[in-house]
């Protein structure tokens, strides 16, 4: 199963006495379905220093900035997208890539699951063995919504899925 990933903005979090920090919003793909998740540099830097142990790793970006400007943020942002991306072109990514997401992958194609992860070294994503409908593009990617409600999508699923054969 391929997992794309973004981080099309960050967000500053004020808390008061506290000190403030910047989260990087990152919009998780998988199986046509969309997560959003938010994580510090730091939690980046807890991954990147994870997967180096187990896998080839980009470039991950410095940890120093001189000044905490929207330029240096936005380079910063960009630089995150491009070693997550980097990470997420491994045939199957760790578990580790998958806990940092939030995501658990099953067989079916209703796949994205946000809970704790077996201790697997990668993603759960079943079976090799196992046929897999698929649609490959951006047309089909929608946010994830209560989906009881689309009848067009219990109808398509049960046409696919129905174990009736008509005569």
């Amino acid at each position: 199963m391929h997992i794309r990933a973004f981080i099309p903005t960050y967000q500053k979090i004020e808390i008061e006495f506290e000190k403030n920090f910047t989260v990087f919003v990152i919009d998780v793909y998988v199986a046509g379905r969309k997560h959003v998740t938010k994580k510090r540099y730091s939690e980046f830097e807890d991954l990147h220093k994870k997967l180096k142990k187990l896998i080839w790793t980009p470039e991950f970006p410095p940890k120093k900035v001189l000044k905490w400007n929207a330029k240096n943020l936005e380079l910063r942002r960009l630089g995150l997208e491009v070693y997550l991306q980097g990470v997420l072109e491994q045939d199957e990514p760790p578990r580790h890539v998958c806990i940092f997401l939030g995501i658990t992958l099953s067989n079916s194609m209703e796949s994205l699951q946000i809970e704790n992860i077996a201790s697997s070294s990668h993603c759960m994503t079943g079976s090799s063995h196992q046929s897999v409908l698929a649609f490959m593009g951006e047309a089909f990617l929608h946010e994830e919504k209560d989906s009881s409600s689309d009848s067009i999508t219990a109808a398509v699923l049960q046409g696919l899925y129905s174990h009736e054969n008509p005569r």
